[in-house]
């Protein structure tokens, strides 16, 4: 064989290797399937009547469960369950509820679709008996004690206490002081307003056999501390805290007795809350003004307020008369609701002296009758029930020194006016 004739050859090798590589390199990608998209499929929060289908698809899809009670066929399909945003996520969590039974056991199969149409199924419930995934749901369990919602409970041996919510599951109420944010009295005497609570003492298989729901958190209002930090929050609606950035803020909305209303719980619990900003309820006073039209911005100059009340004030009038030296007086008392301000009522107020006192002892006196020392909106004489209305039967006395008596969260002319509210 001449040289000619081995380069030629040679040649002829070469080209048929890179003829191979190409072919090798031009094969089609394999096939996605199922097990690709589909993935970590597990089940949760298993009662007598539903249960949770927990799964993550590789790509976003819309998925769907179909299932059906043992020994059944796909003629016997019990309901196909789709998820209720109607989105493609990669999240999945599905909750099989529609025709369960309890204490019986549930063949499942999934099924997603993709935005282009593709479709992903894991094994179907009529293949050859192949039922890959299942749940058994609970019986119904009949409890010794019934309970219903805001029951307080607790076991013979375990001080813990909890709260029986709407969704009938146990709250746990994470310390006393979170407790006592919410009610008044003593272990013994526990006081919901004007109704007394008592905690059942349940059994263990009742206790057991209730699921447990989020912890009860410190009720709207509470200033709080947590035993990790030496940050101040207040307790706002929706389980949310507002950081009372200084002791400044603390004295003008909490009063001067601020430091003794904070309460401590475990920095464990920090997360049962969401942060929500810097404290600030002071509101300027055209918040109130747009909510009540009449309002006069140069009578009404003084302003008691925290996150959930006020009072306006105007300055005592002189309104002296022929036989008398006397002062009239307007409140105006707000509360807010869905973080909207509302005005509650329109108070007028009125005291007299006869001028036979004098001019500087009918002051002295009037000043006397005048003085609110709390900032509630009730004189301290309205509050010991003292002078006029020692005369009346129907006088309540309440703490001249206290703004809030009973601790409920609400100034004391506040707590008279939501009960001529209702």
């Amino acid at each position: 064989m001449n040289n000619m004739t081995k380069l030629f050859n040679h040649f002829i090798m070469i080209g048929a290797v890179a003829f191979m590589a190409c072919i090798v390199f031009s094969q089609p990608a394999q096939a996605v399937t199922t097990s690709d998209i589909i993935k970590n499929v597990t089940t949760s929060s298993i009662g007598s009547n539903g249960a949770y289908v927990n799964f993550f698809t590789t790509i976003p899809t819309i998925c769907a469960v179909t299932y059906n009670a043992v020994g059944g066929t796909i003629n016997d399909i019990t309901s196909t369950e789709w998820e209720t945003n109607y989105k493609q996520e990669l999240q999945h969590n599905i909750w099989v509820y529609n025709k369960i039974n309890p204490g019986t056991k549930y063949y499942f199969s999934l099924a997603c679709k993709d935005s282009l149409g593709n479709s992903y199924e894991t094994n179907s419930l009529n293949s050859a008996g192949i039922n890959v995934y299942s749940f058994t749901t609970l019986s119904i369990y009949t409890p010794n004690t019934i309970l219903i919602e805001g029951d307080l409970i607790k076991t013979a041996i375990n001080s813990a206490v909890y709260y029986i919510g709407a969704d009938n599951r146990r709250h746990l109420y994470v310390n006393s002081v979170t407790f006592w944010t919410w009610y008044t009295g003593s272990w013994s005497n526990i006081k919901s307003g004007d109704t007394t609570k008592t905690i059942k003492i349940i059994s263990q298989s009742d206790f057991d056999n209730l699921m447990s729901g989020s912890n009860v958190t410190a009720r709207p209002g509470a200033l709080i501390r947590f035993d990790n930090s030496t940050k101040m929050f207040t307790v706002t609606t929706g389980v949310k805290l507002a950081l009372v950035p200084d002791t400044a803020t603390a004295l003008q909305i909490f009063g001067t007795n601020w430091s003794s209303k904070v309460i401590i719980i475990q920095g464990g619990f920090e997360n049962d809350y969401t942060k929500d900003g810097i404290l600030n309820c002071n509101d300027d006073i055209n918040v109130f003004w747009s909510v009540y039209g009449q309002l006069n911005k140069t009578d009404y100059i003084t302003k008691w307020q925290d996150c959930q009340q006020a009072i306006l004030l105007t300055n005592p009038k002189k309104i002296d008369t022929t036989d008398s030296y006397a002062y009239e007086q307007k409140k105006m008392t707000f509360i807010k609701e869905s973080g909207q301000w509302k005005i509650l009522k329109t108070h007028f107020y009125g005291w007299s002296v006869l001028k036979s006192l004098g001019a500087v002892e009918g002051e002295k006196e009037l000043q006397a009758k005048m003085l609110d020392s709390d900032q509630d909106g009730i004189t301290d004489n309205d509050e010991t029930c003292s002078q006029s209305e020692s005369y009346n039967p129907n006088c309540v006395k309440t703490d001249p020194n206290k703004r809030d008596t009973n601790d409920d969260g609400w100034w004391d002319l506040l707590n008279l006016d939501l009960v001529s509210r209702i």
